[in-house]
């Protein structure tokens, strides 16, 4: 998918399945798929990450500013990630195809460059 599907597909998310004013995916199906099914002990933050149907979560505390990150996870760097509290949706593309160990991945440039100015910039 290029940026442009990919943040579709965020913003369908956002708006909890309504796109352009038509429901395409029952609202209940998008609250359920981001709400935890099962925890488990963080590798990325502190606390528990958590997984729900295709998504990801963990709690996250970037700039003084504490939440809830949700994200799906593609391989090689295809991601969305959504900060509902801030209504911050960030895509990424990368070319680290089978490469989980990465260690500037797009989350890590998300998180110590892109999202502080972000952050900073809706005070």
């Amino acid at each position: 998918l290029t940026s442009q599907d990919l943040l579709k597909f965020g913003l369908l998310y956002r708006n909890n399945g309504n796109w352009k004013g038509k429901q395409i995916i029952p609202s209940q199906w998008v609250q359920e798929s981001f709400s935890e099914k099962i925890e488990f002990p963080s590798k990325v933050a502190n606390g528990n990450d958590a997984y729900g149907y295709q998504f990801w979560m963990w709690p996250e505390y970037i700039s003084n500013n504490e939440f809830k990150m949700i994200a799906a996870i593609g391989n090689g760097g295809q991601n969305i990630y959504f900060d509902l509290k801030n209504d911050i949706i960030v895509v990424t593309t990368a070319g680290n195809y089978n490469n989980w160990d990465t260690k500037n991945d797009p989350y890590a440039l998300l998180r110590n460059e892109i999202y502080p100015l972000i952050l900073n910039d809706k005070k």
